[in-house]
């Protein structure tokens, strides 16, 4: 059960946004995340496969 984990996992401090109230044309965790860019308020970035379960939805990536 469980699969091989390397390293510590990061966490985003502060709140998790709301899911039923917001701004849903933007990046979620903007308000929260220490590489945000002007872009980040204006463009909801999309799910991106980068592992068999693991995805990333960030404009920062790679």
């Amino acid at each position: 059960m469980g699969g091989k984990r390397e390293g510590e996992l990061k966490y985003i401090p502060g709140t998790p946004p709301s899911l039923t109230e917001g701004n849903f044309e933007s990046c979620l965790f903007a308000p929260r995340c220490e590489r945000v860019m002007g872009e980040c308020s204006r463009i909801r970035p999309k799910l991106v496969r980068v592992g068999d379960e693991h995805y990333v939805a960030c404009l920062s990536y790679g």
